[in-house]
């Protein structure tokens, strides 16, 4: 799912590179539960930012790009007052 998400990324098909991402996350986290990995939970979330970036849903994409940043113990920058 995941190779095949990157090659509809590749090839600027991103509907059907969320969709692809969306199904491998979902996938691994009911493999694994509790153990799944943070590292490959952000990685796949990341793809899906990414996925809806390009398909123009910037504010879904900000949302899963604030949850990575969070997976590496950052936050995303909030409006600064002038």
């Amino acid at each position: 799912m995941i190779k095949a998400g990157e090659e509809a990324m590749k090839s600027a098909a991103s509907s059907e590179a969320l969709g692809y991402f969306e199904e491998a996350l979902s996938i691994y986290r009911n493999k694994f539960g509790e153990k799944a990995s943070p590292d490959k939970i952000a990685m796949l979330e990341k793809n899906i930012a990414y996925a809806l970036f390009n398909k123009g849903e910037q504010v879904k994409a900000a949302d899963y790009f604030t949850r990575v940043l969070e997976y590496h113990g950052e936050s995303f920058p909030g409006p600064r007052l002038a």
